[in-house]
């Protein structure tokens, strides 16, 4: 995404994009921001011209340019000078009508919803056991879950399986935390290594 199109601005300190108000801000900047080139310096990003902050490059956050290359505000692979930009941030409306209130609701049980389903633990989720103490013999660390039980005794909700190995155990909800395939794959790999390197 380039230079955005369709910004209107309200006064010295606000702009109007996409049905939204904008404040100026000092940053840092963050995703969703707009900002406003001041000085002309850069090739391929236009004096005065306003660009949408939509990607995040772990240290810092940027924008494309006209070309479409990814310039980081602050740093990255093709930098930009924070002091070059002015940056402006969106402003949050409040609810007004008995309508507005229901979506605004509505949103957020969404959202609480999606961030509950990304915290419960269900089959063929990928664990780990952050209290040994609590799985009797299970020996390794990362495991699957491969039954859920609801009303499991005492608390014992789960049982898992090691992802190495064929040790399988019921365990207490508070004995595990889920983790990614990605965050699995990973300590497994840490795992293997450090066994080679001690053998």
């Amino acid at each position: 995404m380039a230079k955005l199109s369709g910004v209107k601005t309200l006064n010295d300190r606000e702009i109007e994009y996409g049905g939204e108000r904008y404040v100026m801000t000092e940053g840092p900047a963050q995703l969703g921001d707009v900002a406003r080139r001041n000085e002309d310096f850069y090739a391929d990003v236009e004096l005065g011209s306003f660009y949408r902050v939509v990607n995040d490059l772990g240290d810092c956050v940027a924008f494309y340019d006209d070309e479409s290359d990814v310039r980081g505000l602050g740093g990255g692979r093709f930098p930009v000078d924070y002091e070059d930009f002015t940056l402006f941030h969106r402003v949050k409306s409040t609810p007004q009508s008995p309508d507005e209130i229901r979506a605004l609701i509505e949103e957020k049980r969404a959202e609480i919803a999606e961030l509950e389903a990304q915290i419960s633990i269900n089959v063929d989720d990928y664990v780990r056991v952050i209290d040994p103490y609590l799985v009797g013999d299970f020996s390794g660390d990362i495991a699957k879950v491969t039954h859920v039980d609801e009303d499991g005794c005492d608390n014992y909700t789960y049982k898992i399986r090691d992802v190495i190995g064929n040790n399988a155990d019921w365990v207490a909800v508070d004995a595990i935390e889920k983790i990614t395939p990605a965050a699995a794959k990973a300590a497994l790999i840490a795992q293997i290594e450090e066994a080679f390197k001690s053998a």
